[in-house]
């Protein structure tokens, strides 16, 4: 039995695939424009401001917002 996965493809136009929300952490667009190089998967490219960055850079953008986080997480509660 052949099962049919439905899509919102049609045959013209295929259904896109991707990460819409993963914005730029230079310029912090987020219309998707950031693009990853296929001969170099560890660098990406924002189509809005230019700028490159690496997996390392989009780590340490994370660390420091993480740290933040665990730090609000200690802040009492105020009335």
């Amino acid at each position: 039995m052949n099962a049919t996965i439905p899509t919102n493809a049609t045959s013209s136009k295929p259904a896109k695939r991707g990460f819409p929300f993963a914005v730029c952490i230079k310029c912090g667009d987020a219309t998707g424009a950031v693009r990853v190089r296929l001969d170099d998967v560890n660098e990406f490219s924002c189509d809005s401001c230019s700028e490159t960055f690496a997996a390392a850079d989009v780590r340490k953008h994370l660390a420091a917002w993480s740290a933040v986080l665990t730090w609000l997480a200690t802040c009492p509660e105020t009335k």
